[in-house]
């Protein structure tokens, strides 16, 4: 992005049902969820405003009021929100389209709302004008299973397909991590009101007409956390200092937990009460107001806030929450 350029919006897709997190995800809307005691979308609003993001619109669809109301409730880095409500879900151009007088004015940002990177978005924006770009996605090399290939001038060549017999070895193979920097011209290949996805129908139109789509690779950290083995993840590499710069909110210490054998790295929330003997750690995330019976273990695990663990507890790579568990 240039000095003079203005900065640029960007849209947060946000309206999934988080059908993979269930049911965790059916009380709490995905984005919303808690990666080291902090909202996903907090690292989200934090990367975009490291990039000089002033304003985002986030879309919504899957229990819209609960959204709204932790929306409100976050640390949105100072970014100004607003919000697009989609009664029907419109896929990820649909939703683009349905936003496009927010973001029709200039080069803008597009991001999937369940992932966590660590990537200055500012060298993208960047890459994306000196590239004269009408879209960039960001990488990350994922050989051989990645369905786009990407040539040395970082122009895409091969678009969601398998790594075919005989590609030249120079071309790399790479997953997409969710990111995306556009121009406004791609809303003319939406239809307006109809669901419709970017990847699959617009990237390939764009192509088809001759226009310049980039793919910036990306080589540091990136998680997406939309699973229950990515969310695990994703929650023990950020407490254990594994996610590049990303780290939970500041002035989120662990309180001294009385009686409990602590094994760092882990991260507690305020009012957790522990029972005798009980040991917690590595790599394990004690959500706000837990409560842990006497003789707990917890390792390499998640237990979100309100949840009770009972006494005698042997849990390893467990991510529980008030009435219920994930299985990885």
């Amino acid at each position: 992005m240039s000095a003079a350029a203005r900065p640029p919006r960007a849209m947060v897709l946000a309206a999934g049902l988080g059908t993979r997190l269930r049911p965790l995800t059916n009380l709490t809307p995905k984005p919303l969820v808690p990666i080291a005691n902090r909202p996903l979308l907090e690292y989200t609003f934090a990367l975009l405003a490291g990039a000089g993001v002033r304003e985002a619109i986030v879309n919504t669809h899957y229990l819209p009021d609960s959204f709204e109301a932790g929306l409100r409730d976050l640390d949105a880095s100072g970014l100004a929100l607003h919000l697009s409500r989609e009664p029907r879900i419109l896929g990820t151009a649909g939703g683009l389209k349905k936003a496009g007088s927010f973001l029709d004015a200039g080069t803008f940002l597009l991001l999937n709302g369940d992932f966590l990177v660590d990537i200055d978005l500012r060298q993208v924006l960047d890459f994306h004008e000196k590239q004269g770009a009408a879209a960039t996605m960001v990488l990350t090399p994922d050989e051989p299973a990645g369905v786009l290939g990407v040539d040395p001038d970082g122009v895409i060549r091969r678009f969601i397909a398998p790594r075919p017999a005989g590609e030249p070895p120079e071309r790399l193979s790479c997953g997409f991590t969710g990111i995306h920097v556009l121009e406004p011209e791609i809303f003319a290949l939406i239809p307006p009101g109809k669901p419709w996805e970017i990847n699959r129908q617009v990237y390939p139109e764009l192509i088809a007409r001759g226009r310049r789509v980039c793919g910036f690779v990306h080589r540091g950290y990136w998680r997406e956390a939309g699973s229950p083995a990515g969310y695990l993840a994703a929650n023990r590499e950020v407490v254990a200092g594994r996610a590049g710069a990303l780290a939970p909110r500041p002035g989120a210490g662990t309180p001294a937990l009385a009686g409990a054998i602590c094994n760092s790295p882990m991260l507690a929330g305020r009012g957790v009460l522990v029972g005798a003997g009980v040991e917690i750690g590595p790599e394990t995330v004690i959500g706000p107001e837990v409560r842990i019976g006497d003789g707990a273990r917890i390792r390499r695990s998640v237990i979100l806030e309100g949840t009770d663990v009972p006494a005698g507890a042997d849990l390893d790579g467990a991510t529980l929450f008030p009435g219920g568990r994930l299985d990885s």
